[in-house]
């Protein structure tokens, strides 16, 4: 028969061909829990994520290779709950969107001096 692998437990790391690190997470009875990070190859952080039994809980960021922020995210239970922001390469705003239990309720845009460029609400009942 088929052997049956026991559920991933404890940290975890891969790399890239070049050796660099490439994702580090820890998993707890084969789900993901607390923090997994994943790299660029020059070894710049790409993403830091927040993970409780196996879903997206807590803020999710995204950088880019030059180490600057591109995004920020607050999820609840794998989903977008709260903010979800989008930033200029020098880290000013540039989306800040608000969800609630996943759907959009607010977005606006704003250009790289901070004055808001657009507005849009929903509202979801």
């Amino acid at each position: 028969g088929c052997a049956t692998l026991p559920p991933k437990n404890g940290h975890y790391e891969t790399y890239f061909p070049n050796g660099q690190l490439k994702e580090e997470m820890s998993y707890h009875d084969g789900r993901l829990n607390g923090i997994g990070r994943s790299y660029y190859d020059s070894g710049v952080f790409k993403t830091v994520k927040s993970f409780r039994n196996g879903r997206l809980n807590g803020v999710c960021r995204e950088f880019r290779e030059d180490g600057s922020l591109k995004t920020a995210t607050h999820y609840t239970n794998n989903q977008i709950d709260g903010f979800h922001n989008t930033y200029y390469p020098d880290d000013s705003m540039w989306v800040n969107e608000i969800y609630n239990g996943g759907k959009l309720i607010e977005r606006r845009e704003y250009d790289q001096e901070g004055h808001v460029k657009g507005r849009n609400y929903e509202h979801y009942f």
